[in-house]
């Protein structure tokens, strides 16, 4: 059997439809899995990485800026679009998985005019755009919280299997400081700004590592980003502050975290979910439809996470709202439950066997009590 994924533009996009296609693959050995994304896009590298053969479209932005931007736009959607049917005629796969992002407009599009069954995988709370028009064209759209139906189609059916994670805890808190050379009994707050920076973060992480002092036994690992100079660039970072540009070992300082603080993407979030970390998220202004706030808010309603709008982060209530979370051992400890209670694992392998169902001409899993559900 043949299995298509295709998703890009960014690593919320790839590495679920990676985790995907690895357990469709440890599921059915035998099963094919073809990665199809854009022709330019980071995820042609990352899925040659995990030696999964790639196939390119041209796919773009629908819309572009001014009247020649959208004639462009509409051109490039109908070449995708030809390039897309042409291909999954050629590959003749049983199943087309989609997480999200432009390529996954023309090829989820052609397989449904192609009879193949298409699969949606959602990361947000919020659907994309590309999801939500193809949702209902879908077998199956996988979600990762029970508030996503009320922005889907009445009717779509679902499957709620939050979303697939890189890495999952494999020692205690207290294990994984050692590992870093720290005291056991130490605290550790995990300040990330994504791989380029967020100059918002930055400056609340500099505030913060200069009143370090304030913080006896806490330990500040803070990445900075690549658009941005050392904080220190002397290497006189105030005791305790460990500043660099990017943790390549991000999962072994979420095991060590007592508390996050960063953006509110949608597999950051599930990597704090995973983890069982406290976070203060800081969704990204930029970010289209701002999905971002959408998935803070739902994990700030559960009292998982404190939401701390970018634009409020010079404020000095946010630096006392950042403070009283450092002090507050029990409320940490309330909200790193709370968090871990939302994790679902496993999420990967429940996608895989809805895919090789729908492959095997079975029909997707999908929730009882989604029969029916839609907006609300």
């Amino acid at each position: 059997m043949r299995l298509v994924v295709s998703g890009g533009g960014t690593g919320g996009h790839i590495y679920p439809a990676l985790a995907i296609a690895a357990a469709v693959r440890r599921a059915c050995p035998s099963c094919e899995v073809f990665y199809v994304g854009t022709d330019r896009g980071l995820e042609r590298e990352l899925a040659a990485r995990e030696q999964v053969p790639y196939y390119a479209v041209h796919a773009r932005g629908l819309l572009g800026r001014g009247l020649g931007g959208k004639i462009r736009g509409g051109l490039a959607a109908v070449r995708a679009l030809g390039e897309a049917w042409r291909l999954l005629r050629r590959l003749r796969p049983q199943a087309v998985v989609g997480t999200g992002g432009y390529v996954t407009g023309p090829v989820g599009l052609a397989a449904a005019w192609l009879h193949i069954p298409l699969l949606l995988q959602e990361q947000n709370v919020y659907p994309g755009w590309t999801n939500r028009v193809l949702a209902r064209r879908a077998r199956l759209v996988v979600i990762p919280f029970p508030e996503v139906r009320r922005y889907l189609p009445p009717g779509t059916p679902t499957l709620v299997a939050g979303n697939p994670v890189r890495a999952q805890r494999s020692r205690s808190p207290a294990e994984a400081k050692a590992a870093l050379g720290l005291d056991p009994q130490s605290r550790v707050l995990l300040i990330t700004g994504g791989s380029q920076g967020a100059a918002a973060i930055n400056r609340l992480a500099r505030t913060l590592a200069e009143r370090w002092g304030r913080y006896p036994g806490w330990h500040l690992y803070w990445a900075y980003g690549s658009r941005y100079p050392a904080p220190y660039p002397d290497g006189q970072a105030p005791a305790g502050v460990h500043p660099a540009p990017y943790f390549y070992d991000l999962p072994r300082l979420y095991e060590a975290a007592d508390l996050f603080i960063g953006r509110a993407g949608a597999m950051t979030v599930s990597e704090c979910l995973a983890f069982g970390l406290a976070a203060v998220l800081v969704p990204s202004p930029n970010v289209a439809e701002d999905h971002q706030t959408r998935n803070a808010a739902l994990l700030a309603d559960k009292g998982a996470a404190l939401l701390l709008p970018e634009t409020r982060l010079d404020q000095p209530e946010a630096l006392t709202a950042v403070e009283e979370l450092i002090a507050d051992e029990a409320r940490r400890a309330a909200m790193a439950e709370r968090a871990h209670a939302l994790y679902r694992p496993g999420s990967a392998e429940a996608i895989a066997a809805a895919v090789l169902a729908a492959m095997r001409g079975r029909g997707g899993l999908r929730d009882p009590q989604a029969a029916g559900a839609g907006r609300s």
